[in-house]
This record gives structure tokens, sequence and C-alpha cells, in this order.
């Protein structure tokens, strides 16, 4: 968690960048499963994920950055 919510302060990304960011390192780290699953499948199976990764980073950031304005 602290991970991700790094590379959400770091680059300053927009949901659109961070879930083109998280497709691409799942379609590098789920390239040996693309024999096995049908690429049409395995493709919208690895947006649909992206998509929820990414949102729930974006809220994870957006709370710590309350937790901080409020905090101040």
């Amino acid at each position: 968690m602290e991970q991700t919510e790094k590379v959400a302060k770091k680059s300053k990304l927009s949901k659109k960048t961070l879930r083109k960011e998280i497709y691409q390192k799942l379609q590098g780290v789920l390239s040996d499963y693309q024999k096995e699953v049908t690429n049409k499948k395995l493709l919208s199976l690895m947006k649909s994920a992206s998509k929820l990764l990414s949102r729930d980073i974006a809220r994870a950031a957006k709370k710590t950055k309350q937790k901080k304005v409020k905090a101040a």
C-alpha cells in the first residue's frame, strides 16, 4: 500500500495514465498465461483489473492527502 501511494504522490498521475501504467505491467507479468487463456479474454481481464487497481490507488492517495490537510 505504501509503495502505491508513493507512486501516486511522486508523479501526480491521473487515473488514465496510472491505469495505462498498471496495464502495461500486468501485460508483462502475465505474458506466460496468454497461451493458456485466449488472448481476447486475457486482455479484457487485464483491462478490468487495471481499472480497479488504479481506482483504489487514486482513492488511497486522495485519503492520505485529505488526512494531511486536516492535520495541518
